[in-house]
């Protein structure tokens, strides 16, 4: 489904709009590098659960916030499947694919982030790469 999107424009929101849709992606991000990394993909439904609060908190006060809010949980959803095919395939490879599987999901989730953060921080509508859209 390719949809053409309006691009929200900077002025156009307010600036606890453009803040807090920046604090949607890093607080899974954040979340990330607290649990996730630490644990060897073994809490990743935390990012989850951070994306899905920060997004029902304000996603009836702001469209921009819904959206980016929308798009965080769905990637963080993604990623949580990923992480499962990533402790598979790890298995499947004697346990030395932990090593080069875990790693790179880890990786794609973190540049995902920050980029959705500095999308959000200058208010613009961000689509994360490879993202399964449930919501």
């Amino acid at each position: 489904m390719n949809e053409q999107f309006e691009p929200y424009h900077a002025e156009d929101l307010q600036p606890w709009e453009t803040n807090y849709a920046m604090w949607i992606h890093l607080g899974a991000l954040i979340a990330y590098v607290a649990a996730v990394i630490p644990s060897l993909g073994v809490a990743f439904p935390v990012p989850l659960i951070a994306a899905l609060v920060l997004w029902l908190v304000h996603k009836h006060d702001s469209e921009f916030l819904d959206d980016h809010g929308r798009e965080a949980v769905n990637f963080q959803i993604s990623m949580c499947i990923f992480y499962m095919i990533a402790w598979v395939v790890g298995a499947m490879m004697f346990c030395v694919g932990y090593y080069i599987t875990l790693p790179l999901v880890s990786i794609f989730g973190i540049v995902g982030c920050a980029m959705g953060a500095y999308a959000g921080k200058q208010g613009q509508i961000y689509r994360y790469p490879a993202t399964i859209r449930f919501l």
